[in-house]
């Protein structure tokens, strides 16, 4: 499934990027609760840490 998502871009310029993100959660029993720093806030928030990989088109300007 995931070679056939690929396959039109292979004749495309892309380019790959990595967005590192958290999710706000709260409670006391949420497996990998941490402090995450928050851009947006300036500041450590409590959440889940999450990451995103996507693929750029370069030409379209698409993700």
């Amino acid at each position: 499934m995931f070679d056939r998502a690929l396959g039109s871009l292979k004749q495309k310029d892309c380019t790959a990027a990595f967005d590192p993100g958290y999710i706000p959660k709260n409670g006391k029993k949420t497996f990998g609760k941490g402090r995450f720093w928050s851009s947006k806030d300036s500041r450590a928030r409590a959440g889940l840490k999450i990451g995103r990989l996507v693929l750029i088109d370069v030409k379209d300007s698409t993700a």
